[in-house]
């Protein structure tokens, strides 16, 4: 995550702000688009929606593509920056022992048991459950999966309403992915541990379990 004034100076220069209504679409996968309309939040952006299933759903069904590349005039960006939204290893060691905190490990079930050592030091943040970022999406169409069969994923891992619930992955994207289906779901208390296991597989003072 860059600092928030640069960032919001950037998305500024690039036209994203009032009055616009700004729609994210990925080419290999939502989770690309998740991520930006994640820092966009984060800012305090809300006029904001993903499209569902992204640029290959959208050329599937034969709607219009064109070439060449757009520009707009800077925006107004009013920021109003959600700190909140961004959580560090410090956080993540308290929330370990937390009972009102929920961690989500939303990389491969191989990653998540230690299987891989993609990230360094194999294995997961000790006391996280495993939801794949996959799981959330139709493998047919990559589009996200109805909201219902989403809720009832996250239920059977015991994710209630209630509880506050930080997400990671390996280096913050696949990790906002869930973190917008939550959002979608109505939850509030949720974060994005963003330097994810390319930090915490690294740093050998960091708990970490397999299996």
């Amino acid at each position: 995550m860059p600092n928030f004034q640069r960032l919001g100076e950037s998305i500024k220069q690039l036209g994203i702000g009032d009055p616009y209504h700004v729609i994210l679409y990925a080419r290999n996968g939502m989770q690309w688009a998740t991520r930006v309309w994640y820092l966009l939040h984060a800012l305090g952006y809300e006029n904001v929606s993903i499209l569902n299933g992204g640029f290959n759903e959208w050329a599937r069904l034969n709607f219009p593509i064109e070439p060449g590349r757009k520009t707009y005039a800077p925006a107004e960006f009013d920021l109003k920056t959600k700190d909140a939204m961004f959580v560090d290893k410090n956080d993540i060691l308290k929330a370990i022992n937390d009972n009102k905190t929920i961690i989500i490990n939303s990389l491969t079930e191989d990653i998540h048991l230690g299987q891989s050592r993609r990230y360094g030091r194999p294995g997961r943040i000790p006391k996280s459950i495993n939801i794949p970022f996959h799981t959330l999406v139709d493998q047919g169409t990559g589009k996200f999966k109805k909201p219902e069969d989403a809720y009832d994923i996250f239920t059977s891992h015991g994710v209630t309403l209630d509880k506050e619930v930080i997400n990671y992955c390996g280096g913050g994207i696949a990790a906002t992915l869930d973190a917008f289906i939550l959002y979608q779901l109505g939850f509030d208390l949720f974060s994005v541990y963003d330097n994810s296991m390319s930090e915490w597989a690294m740093d050998e003072s960091l708990p970490i379990e397999t299996g």
